[in-house]
């Protein structure tokens, strides 16, 4: 499939700094602005492909669209109102869950994903900086913790309630730079710990697959 940004457009701007919803939205928002999908059944077979990280609620209200044969403009703005309101829900319990716990940010991370978990632990949150990755240039991390190098981030992992990694998933295979595919091993990651992923828009060269007893454990952002 061509790439489903177009450069200087708010679909390219959107790659990083929206919920993962929103940006399959924008995904089948451009394939019909195109003309690869011109009915409610051929988006329904598209977003079954985008697996939208919920209960099924996409692919249930587009085949109601299609059987109450809604304009496919109606149907865009629904998903997207849909859409916002699931990752609001998916955020608030997030936001009720993280404080009070010990967070692990693992680098690298975007700007926005940073900022709210560092907001929402309440001092409990840790920047894990394993190899050469390091926060944003642009982002101001006075005042938070921070785990530097490989081995002390690795030794620190089993230590934390929550943790925060940047992830891909083509095909439905999950991926990850390097250090990420050998920090997120059952043998390292806490039993109970909650593991949330920011899904990277984009594959790297040398992505390398998660710890297949990891995967369930996965919760998109």
């Amino acid at each position: 499939m061509a790439p489903w940004f177009r450069p200087g457009s708010r679909h390219q701007v959107r790659l990083h700094d929206s919920c993962y919803e929103d940006r399959l939205v924008d995904q089948l928002e451009l394939l019909i602005e195109t003309g690869c999908y011109k009915t409610p059944s051929e988006i329904a077979a598209a977003a079954a492909t985008l697996e939208f990280p919920d209960d099924g609620w996409a692919l249930r209200f587009l085949r109601d669209a299609e059987t109450a044969e809604l304009p496919m403009e109606l149907i865009v703005k629904e998903l997207r109102v849909r859409a916002e309101r699931e990752c609001n829900r998916r955020l608030r319990e997030i936001g009720s869950y993280a404080p009070g716990r010990r967070v692990g940010l693992t680098a690298p991370l975007p700007t926005h994903v940073l900022s709210y978990f560092i907001k929402a632990a309440d001092g409990g949150a840790v920047l894990l900086l394993p190899d050469s990755h390091r926060p944003p240039p642009h982002f101001n991390w006075k005042g938070v913790s921070a785990i530097t190098g490989f081995r002390a981030v690795r030794h620190a992992i089993p230590s934390f309630q929550v943790l925060v990694v940047e992830l891909i998933k083509p095909n439905g295979k999950w991926l990850g730079n390097p250090t990420a595919a050998d920090l997120f091993d059952t043998a390292l990651v806490a039993p109970d710990a909650r593991i949330f992923v920011h899904i990277r828009p984009h594959p790297h060269d040398d992505d390398d697959a998660i710890n297949p007893n990891i995967v369930p454990r996965l919760e998109i952002l």
